[in-house]
């Protein structure tokens, strides 16, 4: 079936199968003790399902907060803006099903685009009247048949001969969703995504409140139980008990420890590992590549812009411009500017003055200096200036073939993985971290 362009770039496929197991098989199930590395999604969901079977576990993180990529702004708008994490996708999805059962109100997302083409700012339809967009948008949905070599999006497109003044589209519609430029991003990668879609068509947000303040009352009480500001800098599992030493030398035992830290952080060897991990993983995690990003969130006077609008395509450094507040708030009055990969880096060198750019190129979009003079307050979220998440989401890279699979792999029983970037389809989703989550406490279950 041909995807419709609106329910097109979705990121990720179905969830795991795999369920806890209903009765857990070991006699001495007192002494298991399960340390969790990463407050985030999941390794704060990971929490919630080794308490509801019972088990003993802590989780350390090394920031300041739970949450990990899932981050709400509040009070700068009469609704939370989300610097992280924000939409839910599919109404299939394990987080879609535990957010029906929290009763949180949705919104579904059905807006009205808006691209700027040879410096005019045209409706989807008015667009659609271009040769060349109704071709690179032909091209798009052509990228979940891709069955040959392993090339970037960018060379697909340059082989279906789209003129390179319309890959700004591409950057805002597949770059900015998988979280780096076209360049970087496997073509083959996305087929392999679009293809094994299970989750549901459907992208929403949560109408009156955050992501986060979903997952705070999902894990509840396991929050006692998160080690704030402590990281773990080496894991030493050559004995029957392993040991985890935090960055002051502090030393901890765990029985089996499940590690869910962004993938960035293990390819920067923050955590060593005693023994060294196998070859097959350490390789896996190098393979696994992250994007950075910047989220620009600009609060006007007055809304510019039409209601439901969805998102603005610009020819400029920032690709996308999206509202969050349609819905959400009783003004609308704030819009976010999306830049990822290579792009990011370079703009995060301009610091809080990126802001700047940004009300820039919405008056070259807009008109009249109508940004600009409008522009009550802004907030910039750059994501590889964390210093333990350093990027955005996972993407698919070119060469990455099977990597996920081989680091969602136990190793001795021991040390096991989730996150977002172990999720071998739904990678770069909130839904896709928790259900990593699910998958490795269902491993880990199987061995006690």
């Amino acid at each position: 079936m041909k995807l419709s362009r609106k329910n097109f770039l979705l990121g990720g496929l179905g969830f795991f199968s795999t369920h806890l197991a209903s009765q857990i098989k070991s006699k001495s199930i007192k002494e298991e003790k399960i340390a969790i590395v990463g407050a985030g999604f999941s390794g704060m969901y990971a929490g919630h399902l080794l308490a509801t079977q019972g088990l003993s576990f802590e989780i350390f993180e090394a920031s300041s907060r739970i949450g990990g990529r899932v981050r709400p702004l509040h009070d700068f708008a009469d609704f939370p803006v989300e610097l992280g994490g924000e939409e839910i996708h599919g109404n299939k999805s394990l987080y879609y099903k535990l957010l029906e059962e929290k009763k949180v109100p949705l919104i579904k997302k059905e807006f009205e685009n808006y691209y700027s083409i040879k410096g005019k700012l045209l409706e989807e339809s008015e667009a659609d009247l271009d040769p060349n967009f109704s071709k690179i948008q032909d091209a798009i949905q052509s990228l979940k048949f891709y069955e040959r070599e392993d090339i970037s999006v960018e060379d697909f497109l340059t082989k279906k001969s789209i003129p390179k003044s319309y890959f700004h589209i591409a950057e805002a519609e597949i770059g900015s969703e998988y979280g780096v430029n076209i360049k970087n991003l496997s073509a083959l990668g996305i087929a392999r995504n679009i293809q094994n879609w299970k989750a549901g068509e459907e992208v929403f947000r949560i109408r009156n409140r955050s992501n986060l303040s979903v997952l705070e009352e999902i894990t509840g009480i396991i929050q006692k139980k998160t080690h704030l500001n402590t990281q773990i800098k080496k894991i030493d599992f050559s004995k029957d008990k392993v040991v985890l030493i935090d960055h002051l030398g502090n030393e901890y035992t765990a029985s089996r420890v499940l590690i869910t830290v962004p993938i960035s952080v293990l390819k920067d060897g923050d955590i060593s590992f005693h023994p060294a991990l196998p070859s097959f993983i350490s390789s896996a995690i190098q393979k696994i590549s992250i994007g950075s990003g910047i989220k620009i969130v600009l609060k006007f006077s007055k809304r510019f812009w039409q209601a439901n609008t969805g998102i603005i395509v610009g020819e400029g450094w920032i690709p996308k411009f999206y509202a969050p507040g349609y819905l959400r708030g009783t003004l609308n009055n704030v819009l976010v500017g999306y830049v990822v990969g290579d792009w990011a880096d370079k703009l995060s060198e301009l610091g809080q003055d990126v802001y700047k750019l940004a009300v820039k190129e919405l008056d070259s979009l807009f008109g009249k200096k109508i940004a600009s003079s409008s522009l009550v307050n802004y907030f910039i979220m750059d994501w590889k200036k964390e210093p333990f998440i350093r990027g955005v989401i996972s993407y698919p890279s070119i060469g990455e073939a099977d990597a996920r699979e081989k680091l969602s792999s136990p190793v001795e029983e021991k040390i096991f993985f989730a996150g977002e970037a172990t999720n071998p389809i739904h990678y770069g989703t909130m839904h896709g971290a928790i259900e990593s989550a699910q998958r490795a406490v269902s491993q880990i279950i199987s061995f006690l």
